[in-house]
């Protein structure tokens, strides 16, 4: 995820995510949002309260939260092993001896 930098007011934040500056406030301080606030914590704000409007109390959301951010992790580094992988030497050819092995032989019934 990006990290945007440029920090919005708590009464600007409010106004775009379409909250009082109280509900931020309360949101800052259960950390659902971190100080000072950032286009990123903007869309973190909407999600918030896309998910209390249907019902989800704050620590559902907390819990939502935390697991959309482990995924988000969890996906980046699946992208970076997969990355090794690809650069990594490929596994050796297979040995000649198994060259010797009829392909009919694999599919006998005993």
């Amino acid at each position: 995820m990006t990290k945007h930098t440029t920090r919005i007011t708590i009464r600007v934040a409010a106004r775009r995510a379409g909250v009082s500056p109280r509900t931020v406030r309360r949101y800052v301080r259960r950390g659902l949002v971190s100080e000072p606030l950032t286009e990123d914590d903007l869309a973190q704000l909407r999600c918030v309260r896309r998910l209390t409007r249907l019902g989800i109390n704050l620590a559902g959301v907390e819990a939502i939260l935390r697991m959309r951010s482990r995924i988000e992790e969890l996906q980046a580094r699946i992208e970076r092993l997969e990355v090794r992988m690809s650069s990594s030497s490929r596994l050796p050819e297979m040995p000649d001896a198994w060259m010797l092995i009829a392909l009919d032989e694999w599919n006998e019934e005993d």
